[in-house]
């Protein structure tokens, strides 16, 4: 018996591990571009969960994160509108999660969760690692709504990134650069994080199997990614001769103010202008099916969409604009063109499909660009780090003196 118990008494207690909570818009866009996030915290000893909305394509994104071990408790957010009873039934329903589950770290993705988080770090003391992957719709559109949003949305983001307590992920220089200026931040509040991590295993070249230059643009069916500059540029192109396929491969999304209706998308499909598939699980295996990728976005964070494309050995055409000529180095893993220029677009096109010997040499850079900058495991460590930084400081904060 006296043996039992000083073998108990110095037996090491049991190792709690750190609780990091994730707090996403939508399911969906969490399992595309944040699930190995998660999963990598939960092998380097964190206890992870996820609150997020559910459910609005279908119950996919849901069970893929669930089955990852990731539990995920349901909430309704209005991504991009203020819905004030809602938002504060969202709010009560997260609080009370955080008071149950106690997390020692919040990883906000979004400007909704950063504004939510900064409530609940004011209340429970929880440092917030915040990310937003682009400035979105309030900072980019020259709507009426997004200029009245503009000023108040900068004070609140000031006011919460003067807390300590609270970090700011970007994926790009030129967003650190304007985030640095707008919010007042410290260089130990920012970071830039290198996109959200490509799995080049997945994203490997192949041979295009068509005998027809092939176009291939991915992602969401939205105005401010220039599908209507890369439609009309389709239009010139037919005019110039040139025989080629645009297949596009997404879905609208309804949320946003700037998506496309699909009987608008279907439109451009029946006058020849484009092959339109919707969402497509398989997004290797279409990518290795092209010739190039085309992205006219207005602005961007840091596009998956190219790298991914790249990692495939794709050259890419995109606009000169943050976050798009980051991922692209003109002349050496493609092109960059003006944005809203159809014609200088097309020309871009055509240079590439008159050339094979030029396009394989720009997605070989592409590729090898994309394995010592954007790689999964690079991203990964760089994150791993920085959930550890904000940990230790706030476990130091907590400290006597």
């Amino acid at each position: 018996m006296e043996n039992r118990e000083q073998k108990k008494m110095t037996e090491k207690p049991a190792k709690v591990k750190p609780r990091l909570m994730f707090f996403a818009t939508e399911d969906w866009y969490f399992a595309m571009h944040f699930l190995h996030f998660a999963v990598a915290a939960q092998n380097s000893g964190w206890e992870v969960i996820l609150v997020c909305n559910t459910g609005q394509k279908g119950d996919s994104a849901l069970q893929e994160i669930e089955a990852a071990g990731i539990h995920t408790f349901p909430v309704k957010l209005a991504r991009t509108s203020i819905t004030p009873l809602a938002d504060l039934n969202a709010f009560m329903k997260i609080f009370s999660i955080i008071r149950k589950w106690q997390p020692q770290l919040i990883h906000a993705i979004a400007l909704k969760p950063i504004i939510f988080s900064s409530v609940y770090s004011a209340l429970s003391n929880i440092p917030v690692v915040n990310m937003m992957t682009g400035l979105g719709f309030v900072f980019t559109s020259s709507s009426v709504k997004a200029r009245l949003l503009q000023p108040i949305l900068i004070r609140a983001l000031r006011l919460i990134f003067s807390s300590r307590k609270s970090r700011l992920i970007v994926l790009n220089t030129e967003d650190a650069m304007w985030a640095e200026n707008t919010f007042k931040l410290t260089d130990s509040q920012l970071s830039i994080l290198p996109g959200v991590g490509i799995d080049t295993e997945r994203f490997c070249p192949g041979t295009p199997q068509s005998e027809i230059f092939t176009i291939a643009y991915v992602g969401r069916m939205l105005r401010d990614k220039g599908l209507y500059e890369l439609i009309e540029s389709t239009s010139i192109l037919r005019q110039k001769g040139l025989e080629f396929k645009l297949r596009l491969a997404g879905a609208p999304d309804p949320s946003n103010p700037e998506s496309i209706a699909e009987m608008e998308i279907a439109g451009w499909q029946s006058k020849g202008l484009c092959d339109y598939l919707g969402h497509i699980a398989d997004i290797p295996q279409f990518l290795r099916a092209a010739d190039i990728m085309v992205l006219p976005s207005y602005r961007e964070g840091m596009p998956t969409c190219i790298l991914e494309a790249a990692s495939c050995g794709l050259p890419c055409i995109a606009t000169d604009v943050p976050g798009c000529r980051e991922a692209v180095t003109n002349g050496t893993t493609g092109l960059l063109v003006p944005a809203r220029n159809p014609r200088a677009l097309a020309e871009a096109i055509h240079k590439l499909a008159s050339n094979r010997a030029y396009r394989i040499r720009l997605g070989a850079q592409a590729r090898q660009a994309v394995l010592e900058k954007y790689s999964r495991q690079l991203v990964l460590a760089k994150m791993l780090k920085i959930y550890e930084d904000s940990r230790d400081t706030a476990d130091n904060r907590h400290k006597p003196a």
